[in-house]
């Protein structure tokens, strides 16, 4: 251990200034001419035996430097693999509903029908608050959110197929992630399968491809949810 007043002659100033001071070639004669009294004795560690980067590299710098440097590798490693995942995602689920389709299609085509089924309401983000546009069933019809829980979104129909089908363009965080939607009706018997689908482009940001694999835990369960509450909604109105 080196005595405490050199190491508060090696402490002099502002961090910043700490490996200057030590890189510095007159720092060990200074300090063997201010603290000739403070020195190990004979068979202790000498102060004579640290070169100014050997006080350096045993200190706290050392330390700091190795866990910025196991960052940096880290984060390289983590945006190499990320160049090779896929850069879109695809979210799909599907509920079977005892009803005909052109008892269902009312609910998914009019938005503000939506807050009926859907798993994104207020009761999940307390804090969100909706703004539906003046058009609610027609293409380019949509509503918009906000909220520090549920975050900043907006969404509108891309195309309307009556009985059968609709499309949506989603797009989540004022544009960072944007996706493209379809709810399908397909008639099985007297019964109908609803298809949920959601998929988008992640680009050519690594860290992105990396939060596009976990889009299917994140966004399916909201979508099971969703179409089971319309599934008990349409067959609970017969």
């Amino acid at each position: 251990m080196l005595p405490q007043g050199v190491r508060r002659a090696i402490n002099e100033g502002p961090p910043a200034q700490w490996e200057a001071n030590l890189r510095s070639p007159g720092m060990i004669r200074r300090l063997l001419a201010d603290f000739p009294g403070s020195l190990p004795e004979s068979g202790s560690q000498s102060l004579r035996d640290f070169p100014a980067d050997g006080l350096l590299a045993k200190g706290p710098m050392k330390t700091l430097k190795k866990s910025l440097i196991a960052v940096a590798v880290l984060v390289a490693a983590l945006a190499g693999v990320g160049f090779v995942l896929p850069q879109t995602y695809h979210v799909e689920r599907t509920v079977t509903i005892q009803a005909p389709a052109d008892r269902i299609y009312p609910y998914i085509s009019a938005f503000r029908r939506w807050p009926e089924w859907i798993a994104w309401t207020t009761n999940k983000y307390p804090d969100m608050t909706v703004k539906f546009g003046d058009a609610d069933t027609s293409v380019g019809a949509g509503y918009s959110w906000t909220g520090k829980s549920s975050g900043n979104g907006a969404i509108r129909f891309t195309s309307l197929e009556p009985g059968k089908a609709i499309g949506y363009h989603l797009d989540f965080e004022n544009g960072q992630y944007l996706s493209e939607g379809t709810i399908t009706l397909v008639a099985e018997g007297a019964a109908t399968k609803a298809t949920w689908t959601n998929g988008g482009n992640l680009g050519n940001n690594p860290f992105s491809r990396w939060f596009g694999l976990f889009m299917d835990s994140l966004m399916g369960p909201d979508f099971e949810a969703g179409l089971q509450n319309l599934k008990a909604r349409v067959e609970a109105a017969k």
